[in-house]
């Protein structure tokens, strides 16, 4: 019995210094996809204050064990951060044991859908945002290749070839966006702009199959067609409203088809051009109304969705992460960030943003 009480004791001590703010760490990295351990990956300890830092490395052992003693979780975020396959795993630093999950890669997209796809369209200022909440079932990371033309691919509306607004490497190869991102089992975020064409069509060809579809059209007067959508009818928000449509169950290949009759008179004439700042507000309502109006389409196949408009503190989180992701973005590409501590960072960002809008949607 003493011999057992001082094992457990000797237990307990571990797990009480095995914290940030004990400046001890450890962890293990585990391969998700072969079920294993997985040794030899490189570790990155980093700290987020004003700007990310890389405080230690360690190397997993056989076990995908690693453990660091460098950190004070009493000093701004820490971050854990490893690569397998080419892809980068970022996760926020716990106060235990840290188990960070890897996948093997495939080329395959079979285990992708679009868990909502969200339309925001301002016919005043002949605008269009895109929402995407796309989702891996898979055990596999999705991911083509390296370099430009390789990653998730999306077809944009006839005739649009060109966004703006977007992530930092999301690029088009004439009608088809192309997310170079590498898409992790779970969820992720693929968010995009572009100017709503002159003839006010939007007609789009879903790439993958897509539980539910909402259309966002501003002002709520606008003379808008929408197809197979149903009218929702008009959504108040804070400044302005907003009419919805809606539409569940697309398979790939089928057709989402707006007609947008723009009004002549513009916002712009009244607060300015539009800058950066007003995408990032745009698209945090965006987020707001997936967490308040997302339903689930009751179609055999796809996670059912509980309404949830979650805590205004999340919520809050989620707008400053996307706007700390546009300030980090433009920060590396004026040369201000170390590209392997930008990365790992805006990794840890995304992964976030994609937890809180799990929870924001009610899906445990």
């Amino acid at each position: 019995m003493s011999k057992r009480l001082c094992c457990f004791a000797f237990v307990l001590i571990v797990l009480s210094h095995a914290n940030p703010a004990n400046g001890l760490v450890v962890g293990r990295v585990t391969n998700e996809t072969l079920s294993r351990p997985q040794s030899g990956c490189v570790v990155l300890l980093i700290r987020q204050a004003a700007e990310p830092e890389i405080v230690s490395r360690d190397t997993t052992d056989e076990h995908g064990r690693f453990s660091f003693r460098d950190a004070d979780g009493n000093d701004g975020l820490w971050f854990l951060s490893t690569a397998y396959e080419s892809v980068n795993y970022v996760q926020q630093l716990s106060d235990g044991p840290n188990e960070i999950a890897v996948y093997e890669t495939t080329e395959s997209d079979t285990a992708l859908s679009i868990v909502s796809h969200h339309i925001i369209v301002d016919a005043a200022e002949k605008r269009v945002e895109q929402v995407l909440i796309v989702k891996n079932s898979g055990n596999r990371t999705f991911r083509t290749g390296e370099g430009h033309g390789h990653g998730l691919e999306v077809y944009l509306p006839d005739g649009v070839t060109e966004v703006r607004d977007s992530p930092q490497g999301l690029h088009t190869h004439g009608e088809i966006l192309v997310n170079p991102d590498p898409v992790r089992p779970g969820r992720s975020q693929l968010w995009f702009a572009f100017d709503l064409p002159a003839s006010g069509r939007l007609f789009q060809t879903v790439s993958y199959p897509t539980v539910t579809v909402d259309v966002f059209v501003r002002p709520a007067e606008a003379d808008v067609s929408a197809g197979a959508l149903q009218d929702k009818g008009e959504v108040p928000s804070d400044q302005t409203s907003y009419r919805r449509f809606s539409g569940a169950g697309f398979n790939r290949g089928d057709r989402i088809e707006l007609g947008i009759n723009a009004s002549p008179w513009s916002f712009s004439r009244l607060w300015g051009d539009i800058d950066f700042k007003w995408v990032l507000f745009g698209l945090a309502f965006a987020f707001f109304l997936l967490a308040v109006f997302f339903r689930s389409p009751g179609k055999t196949g796809f996670p059912a969705q509980a309404p949830a408009e979650g805590p205004p503190d999340l919520r809050a989180r989620r707008t400053a992460l996307i706007q700390q992701i546009a300030d980090m973005d433009d920060r590396y590409e004026k040369g201000r960030l170390p590209a392997e501590a930008y990365q790992a960072r805006r990794n840890a960002f995304k992964a976030e943003l994609v937890e809180m809008t799990r929870v924001l949607d009610g899906e445990a």
